[in-house]
């Protein structure tokens, strides 16, 4: 195949509709995520991961990669103070999933039976963190009638969001998720 750009990208080969979007912006070499290693990226202009390939001195090791994307929210396997040095670019997908969390979380009110409009009305429902997930959730939940509560540590050092204790919380059920 030709590749007039002279552009080479080298992503992982379980990226969603991969080929179909990146095949015509220069040659595009798919490596399963975990296979992706130095000697792919040696010759290679850009990489593109998932969050089981990490993004570290190893793998970039001799390359001339001068971007990395990331279809993930979070960016704990990029070494982004080595991007930085480098003076390579690098972009990520924060928020992408944000719209899906959220609906998972109204499955689970109604699970709790507390979706229907008039309970959801009388609750005071605490969210803890206000990025992408919990300010849209908050969004949707004053919406539909509810009373919200954020606690958000971080957020309110920057931005001097007042917070609130959750552990006083009447209505709060212990409900937990991984981070």
């Amino acid at each position: 195949m030709s590749n007039p750009s002279g552009l080479k990208i080298v992503a992982d080969a379980d990226l969603y509709r991969i080929s179909e979007i990146f095949a015509d912006l220069g040659e595009l070499q798919l490596v399963p995520g975990r296979e992706i290693t130095s000697a792919h990226t040696q010759d290679a202009d850009a990489l593109l991961v998932r969050s089981i390939t990490e993004v570290n001195q190893e793998l970039l090791k001799g390359s001339s990669i001068k971007f990395v994307g990331s279809a993930t929210s979070g960016i704990d396997h990029i070494d982004l103070e080595l991007l930085n040095t480098r003076g390579i670019h690098f972009k990520d997908a924060k928020g992408c999933n944000a719209n899906a969390v959220v609906d998972y979380c109204f499955v689970v009110l109604g699970k709790l039976q507390l979706i229907k409009a008039e309970r959801l009305r009388s609750l005071k429902i605490g969210i803890l963190g206000y990025g992408a997930i919990g300010s849209l959730f908050a969004q949707k939940l004053n919406a539909l009638g509810a009373t919200v509560l954020i606690n958000d540590p971080p957020l309110e050092q920057i931005q001097n969001v007042n917070g609130t204790n959750l552990r006083n919380l009447a209505h709060l059920k212990r409900l937990q998720t991984a981070m």
